[in-house]
Protein backbone atom coordinates (compact mmCIF):
# COMPACT_ATOMS: atom_id res chain seq x y z
CA UNK A 1 0.00 0.00 0.00
CA UNK A 2 1.63 3.63 -1.23
CA UNK A 3 2.46 5.57 2.10
CA UNK A 4 -0.34 8.36 1.06
CA UNK A 5 -3.27 5.39 0.36
CA UNK A 6 -5.98 4.47 3.04
CA UNK A 7 -7.29 1.30 4.15
CA UNK A 8 -10.66 2.27 2.34
CA UNK A 9 -9.00 3.06 -0.89
CA UNK A 10 -8.03 -1.02 -1.32
CA UNK A 11 -12.08 -1.94 -1.92
CA UNK A 12 -13.50 -1.33 -5.23
CA UNK A 13 -16.39 0.43 -5.60
CA UNK A 14 -18.59 -2.54 -5.69
CA UNK A 15 -17.04 -3.67 -2.34
CA UNK A 16 -17.74 -0.20 -0.80
CA UNK A 17 -21.79 -0.03 -2.29
CA UNK A 18 -22.08 -3.66 -0.96
CA UNK A 19 -21.32 -2.51 2.20
CA UNK A 20 -23.51 -0.02 2.10
CA UNK A 21 -26.48 -1.86 1.50
CA UNK A 22 -25.69 -4.54 3.57
CA UNK A 23 -25.60 -2.19 6.06
CA UNK A 24 -28.62 -0.56 5.43
CA UNK A 25 -30.49 -3.79 5.11
CA UNK A 26 -29.27 -5.26 8.70
CA UNK A 27 -30.71 -1.81 10.09
CA UNK A 28 -33.57 -2.33 8.45
CA UNK A 29 -33.99 -6.23 9.81
CA UNK A 30 -33.39 -4.62 13.26
CA UNK A 31 -36.23 -1.83 12.72
CA UNK A 32 -38.55 -4.87 11.79
CA UNK A 33 -37.29 -7.28 15.11
CA UNK A 34 -38.16 -3.69 17.03
CA UNK A 35 -41.27 -3.63 15.88
CA UNK A 36 -41.98 -7.32 15.63
CA UNK A 37 -40.90 -7.58 19.42
CA UNK A 38 -41.69 -4.24 21.02
CA UNK A 39 -44.35 -2.08 19.20
CA UNK A 40 -46.73 -4.40 17.44
CA UNK A 41 -49.29 -1.64 16.96
CA UNK A 42 -49.74 -1.05 13.20
CA UNK A 43 -51.27 2.59 14.62
CA UNK A 44 -47.96 3.56 15.80
CA UNK A 45 -45.88 3.12 12.53
CA UNK A 46 -48.93 4.33 10.38
CA UNK A 47 -49.56 7.78 12.79
CA UNK A 48 -45.62 8.67 12.46
CA UNK A 49 -46.04 8.72 8.28
CA UNK A 50 -48.51 11.84 8.51
CA UNK A 51 -47.58 15.17 7.89
CA UNK A 52 -49.97 17.07 9.94
CA UNK A 53 -49.02 20.72 8.91
CA UNK A 54 -47.20 21.29 5.33
CA UNK A 55 -44.90 24.09 7.65
CA UNK A 56 -42.86 21.01 9.01
CA UNK A 57 -41.68 20.39 5.15
CA UNK A 58 -40.25 24.48 5.42
CA UNK A 59 -38.58 22.96 8.96
CA UNK A 60 -36.97 20.23 7.54
CA UNK A 61 -35.53 22.65 4.68
CA UNK A 62 -34.36 24.77 7.52
CA UNK A 63 -32.71 22.91 9.45
CA UNK A 64 -31.32 20.47 6.38
CA UNK A 65 -29.88 24.24 5.28
CA UNK A 66 -28.50 25.06 8.80
CA UNK A 67 -27.01 21.72 9.37
CA UNK A 68 -25.17 21.88 5.80
CA UNK A 69 -23.96 25.25 6.82
CA UNK A 70 -23.31 24.55 10.23
CA UNK A 71 -20.34 21.75 8.90
CA UNK A 72 -18.76 23.20 6.11
CA UNK A 73 -18.63 26.35 8.37
CA UNK A 74 -16.35 23.27 10.84
CA UNK A 75 -14.66 21.94 7.69
CA UNK A 76 -13.23 25.29 6.45
CA UNK A 77 -12.20 26.90 9.73
CA UNK A 78 -11.07 23.35 11.92
CA UNK A 79 -7.28 21.82 11.05
CA UNK A 80 -8.20 19.75 8.66
CA UNK A 81 -7.74 16.05 10.47
CA UNK A 82 -10.32 17.15 13.00
CA UNK A 83 -13.55 16.97 10.81
CA UNK A 84 -12.61 14.16 8.52
CA UNK A 85 -13.58 10.44 8.92
CA UNK A 86 -10.76 8.01 7.59
CA UNK A 87 -12.10 8.07 4.04
CA UNK A 88 -15.11 6.59 4.19
CA UNK A 89 -17.34 9.21 3.35
CA UNK A 90 -15.18 10.49 0.66
CA UNK A 91 -14.42 6.92 -1.00
CA UNK A 92 -18.41 6.46 -0.58
CA UNK A 93 -18.72 9.15 -2.93
CA UNK A 94 -16.36 8.10 -5.58
CA UNK A 95 -18.57 5.23 -5.58
CA UNK A 96 -21.50 6.76 -6.38
CA UNK A 97 -22.84 8.51 -9.43
CA UNK A 98 -24.86 11.40 -9.12
CA UNK A 99 -27.80 9.81 -10.29
CA UNK A 100 -26.70 6.95 -7.61
CA UNK A 101 -26.16 9.04 -4.79
CA UNK A 102 -29.99 10.95 -5.12
CA UNK A 103 -30.74 6.57 -4.04
CA UNK A 104 -28.75 5.55 -1.86
CA UNK A 105 -28.72 8.73 -0.01
CA UNK A 106 -33.14 8.29 -0.21
CA UNK A 107 -32.36 4.49 1.41
CA UNK A 108 -29.81 5.53 3.83
CA UNK A 109 -32.70 8.51 5.49
CA UNK A 110 -35.19 5.99 5.27
CA UNK A 111 -33.71 3.18 6.56
CA UNK A 112 -32.03 5.41 9.38
CA UNK A 113 -34.92 7.18 10.58
CA UNK A 114 -37.49 4.59 10.35
CA UNK A 115 -35.08 2.59 13.17
CA UNK A 116 -33.64 5.45 14.99
CA UNK A 117 -36.86 7.68 14.94
CA UNK A 118 -40.10 5.93 14.09
CA UNK A 119 -38.70 2.38 16.08
CA UNK A 120 -36.26 3.43 18.81
CA UNK A 121 -37.52 7.02 19.67
CA UNK A 122 -40.73 5.89 19.61
CA UNK A 123 -40.29 3.12 22.24
CA UNK A 124 -37.10 3.91 24.15
CA UNK A 125 -37.14 8.31 23.73
CA UNK A 126 -34.91 10.31 22.29
CA UNK A 127 -31.64 9.74 24.34
CA UNK A 128 -31.29 5.99 23.68
CA UNK A 129 -31.76 6.71 19.93
CA UNK A 130 -29.44 9.18 19.68
CA UNK A 131 -27.06 7.21 21.53
CA UNK A 132 -27.59 4.35 19.78
CA UNK A 133 -27.30 6.61 16.37
CA UNK A 134 -24.04 7.52 17.60
CA UNK A 135 -22.86 3.83 18.14
CA UNK A 136 -23.55 3.06 14.67
CA UNK A 137 -21.01 6.01 13.31
CA UNK A 138 -18.14 4.50 15.87
CA UNK A 139 -15.59 4.98 12.86
CA UNK A 140 -15.77 8.34 14.32
CA UNK A 141 -14.35 7.37 17.77
CA UNK A 142 -11.38 9.07 17.11
CA UNK A 143 -12.12 12.42 15.97
CA UNK A 144 -14.12 13.84 19.12
CA UNK A 145 -15.35 16.53 16.75
CA UNK A 146 -17.41 14.81 14.45
CA UNK A 147 -18.30 12.11 16.59
CA UNK A 148 -19.99 14.90 18.87
CA UNK A 149 -21.54 16.73 15.69
CA UNK A 150 -22.77 13.05 14.84
CA UNK A 151 -24.62 13.05 18.08
CA UNK A 152 -25.83 16.52 18.10
CA UNK A 153 -27.22 15.75 14.57
CA UNK A 154 -29.07 12.96 16.08
CA UNK A 155 -30.40 14.68 18.77
CA UNK A 156 -31.75 17.55 16.67
CA UNK A 157 -33.32 15.09 14.17
CA UNK A 158 -34.91 13.28 17.26
CA UNK A 159 -35.89 16.72 18.65
CA UNK A 160 -37.01 17.05 14.91
CA UNK A 161 -39.54 14.00 15.33
CA UNK A 162 -41.00 14.91 18.37
CA UNK A 163 -41.95 18.70 17.66
CA UNK A 164 -43.40 16.77 14.20
CA UNK A 165 -44.57 13.50 15.31
CA UNK A 166 -43.72 12.72 11.84
CA UNK A 167 -41.05 10.48 10.36
CA UNK A 168 -41.49 11.92 6.63
CA UNK A 169 -39.88 14.92 8.05
CA UNK A 170 -37.10 13.38 9.58
CA UNK A 171 -36.59 11.23 6.72
CA UNK A 172 -36.45 14.60 4.42
CA UNK A 173 -34.44 16.37 6.61
CA UNK A 174 -31.65 13.30 6.91
CA UNK A 175 -31.68 12.83 3.03
CA UNK A 176 -31.25 16.58 2.30
CA UNK A 177 -27.86 16.84 4.51
CA UNK A 178 -26.66 13.51 2.80
CA UNK A 179 -27.26 14.81 -0.82
CA UNK A 180 -26.12 17.87 -0.07
CA UNK A 181 -23.36 17.30 1.59
CA UNK A 182 -22.68 14.17 -0.73
CA UNK A 183 -22.59 16.77 -3.82
CA UNK A 184 -20.32 19.27 -2.16
CA UNK A 185 -18.33 16.02 -1.15
CA UNK A 186 -18.34 15.55 -5.18
CA UNK A 187 -17.96 18.89 -6.36
CA UNK A 188 -15.08 19.14 -4.34
CA UNK A 189 -13.42 16.28 -5.47
CA UNK A 190 -14.23 16.93 -9.14
CA UNK A 191 -12.59 20.14 -8.39
CA UNK A 192 -9.43 18.48 -6.89
CA UNK A 193 -8.71 16.15 -9.74
CA UNK A 194 -9.14 18.89 -12.12
CA UNK A 195 -6.49 20.89 -10.59
CA UNK A 196 -4.01 17.56 -10.19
Amino acid sequence: MANNQRPIDQFSNRDILTSLYMSQGLLLLASLVIYGVFIRDFKVIEQVWMVTDPYYFIYALIVALAIVGIELVLEFKLPGDWFQDNGTNERLMQALSIPHLFVAMAVVAIVEELLFRGMLQTEFGLVISSILFAVIHLNYIKKPILLGFVILLSFILGGLFALTHSLIITILTHYLIDVLLGLYMKWTQGRLMGES
